[in-house]
């Protein structure tokens, strides 16, 4: 049986294979819609602030993406634990870079609905989100989907994540 470490190792080597086989052979050379998926496992730096509601969380790890490839995971995020009545819950607004290995990126926006269990010192989360532009080959991309993933309440606070959706690359710019 696998470990939660070996299971997500699996997923990152498996399932980009597999998406490489399914792709397009050039998933960037109109400016359609394409699916996009993406794994990514690291760590998370939940910061408290002064606010006792709210805590500050920067996560950064390595993964894989459709049309990127190997690539990096960063974000910033606001977590507040008072969004409703239920201490065990909490709204998440962040923003993400996903960095190619060519150093590309990919910008976006999230939103999830993080719950804690305290018992197995695990947090859940679930929601969208948003790809509102980028660099390099993907400039002004668009896109849109489903964020999910797990983290640990204990120090170094493993995490991982998982994005399923579209992506829409810009139209070329015409040559003059």
């Amino acid at each position: 049986m696998l470990n939660r470490k070996s299971a997500i190792k699996f997923m990152c080597l498996v399932i980009p294979g597999l998406l490489l086989f399914l792709a397009p052979a050039n998933a960037y050379a109109d400016s359609g819609p394409r699916p996009f998926f993406a794994v990514s496992s690291g760590n998370a730096n939940p910061v408290p602030t002064s606010d006792p509601c709210i805590l500050t969380n920067t996560e950064a790890g390595p993964g894989y993406a459709m049309g990127l490839g190997l690539m990096t995971w960063e974000s910033e995020e606001v977590v507040d634990f008072c969004a409703d009545e239920d201490p065990n819950t909490a709204a998440v607004e962040g923003q993400l870079v996903l960095t190619a290995a060519n150093g590309d990126e990919i910008f976006g926006v999230y939103h999830t609905l993080a719950t804690v269990n305290p018992d197995l010192a695990l947090i859940t989360f679930a929601g969208t989100y948003d790809f509102t532009g980028g660099s390099g080959r993907f400039e002004n991309v668009t896109g849109t989907g489903t964020l999910a993933g797990q983290g640990s309440l204990l120090p170094p606070f493993e995490a991982s994540a998982a994005l399923a959706g579209t992506i829409t690359p810009a139209r070329p710019r015409p040559r003059p």
